[in-house]
């Protein structure tokens, strides 16, 4: 067993599985992080589920992400969700 891991091809396999999976927690917990902001600024600028959504920019300008990673969270988060007149509006869910 030990003469699989002195293999230089299964050291490299290894170790790019484990970066692999590093960034992966990383790139999740930023993900995270962000929809938290957003989510937080749809509900202290009371736009719940009301009548009028937050626009992409509104957004990205009023947390100091920039709008292609609003529109990213936006778009993948479960609690957000797209307002159905205006492509580029949120609200939560």
């Amino acid at each position: 067993m030990t003469d699989y891991f002195e293999n230089g091809i299964v050291q490299g396999v290894l170790a790019t599985l484990l970066v692999v999976f590093v960034l992966g927690i990383f790139g999740w917990l930023k993900f995270k992080r962000d929809e938290r902001i957003v989510a937080g600024f749809l509900k202290n600028s009371g736009i719940e589920t009301g009548r009028i959504p937050a626009t992409t920019q509104a957004i990205s300008s009023a947390t100091n992400l920039s709008e292609r990673r609003t529109g990213k969270v936006c778009s993948k988060s479960t609690l957000i969700r797209r307002s159905r007149k205006d492509k580029g509006s949120w609200r939560l869910s």
